[in-house]
């Protein structure tokens, strides 16, 4: 069997509605991957970058504002993914494996944020004018993980205080959670970590660190078992 000179790269989504921890996980498990051995590397969030930079729908619109999330959003997967083979090419020992790229947020998560009722026919046409369609747009990841709010089962973690571009309460962000779901319901592998178990039991944030962990490693080693 002829063994590829490089290992595959994957794009898994990081998501969740606001307070869901995203941005205190992300770093976990970078340091996960690359403990494994892994090549890694991860994308920002667009829409925090841009609002923290003026950029926002108080000037651009609800929709124009999101369409620049969108060409945001493809512009630093591409960089990310040509940064990702530049590693690749770097360290030779660790091209055998999966490369990583985490993307925090992706491009469905744009429904969310759209007027419900127009929402499916305004990122179909947000998605086109980037130059894909939702079909591609869900492709686009290996998987997709939900973070779910904090809103959602351990409201007294819920603050909006490690982001000063977000604003939602805790209806606002319960809203927000269910509709990012939605968004994404269309892809096959597409776990949702919150912060109860099965028997309804709050769990720890360091559980639920660990079970979003859990996933990121279920996904790369299906990666891997394809290429097996």
């Amino acid at each position: 069997m002829n063994v590829p000179t490089s290992a595959p790269i994957i794009k898994i989504a990081l998501k969740g509605g606001p307070s869901a921890g995203k941005t205190t996980i992300l770093p976990r498990v970078i340091f996960e991957l690359n403990n494994h051995g892994y090549l890694v590397v991860s994308t920002p969030e667009a829409a925090t970058m841009l609002i923290a930079n003026n950029i926002g729908p108080w000037n651009l619109g609800v929709v124009g504002f999101h369409e620049k999330i969108a060409h945001m959003q493809l512009a630093q997967e591409t960089f990310f993914l040509s940064a990702a083979k530049a590693l690749q090419h770097k360290y030779p020992e660790r091209r055998k494996k999966i490369c990583v790229i985490l993307c925090d947020r992706g491009f469905l998560d744009i429904a969310a944020y759209l007027p419900p009722r127009y929402a499916s026919k305004l990122l179909r046409g947000i998605l086109k004018r980037v130059g894909m369609t939702v079909e591609q747009a869900l492709a686009n990841y290996a998987a997709a993980i939900h973070v779910v709010t904090a809103a959602l089962g351990a409201e007294e973690s819920y603050t909006l205080g490690n982001n000063p571009t977000r604003m939602e309460d805790i209806n606002q962000a319960r809203e927000i959670d269910a509709r990012i779901i939605e968004a994404w319901s269309g892809h096959p592998d597409h776990p949702i970590i919150g912060n109860v178990n099965p028997s309804g039991q709050k769990i720890s944030f360091e559980k639920k660190t660990e079970l979003v962990i859990s996933e990121v490693f279920r996904i790369v080693r299906k990666a891997e078992g394809v290429i097996a």
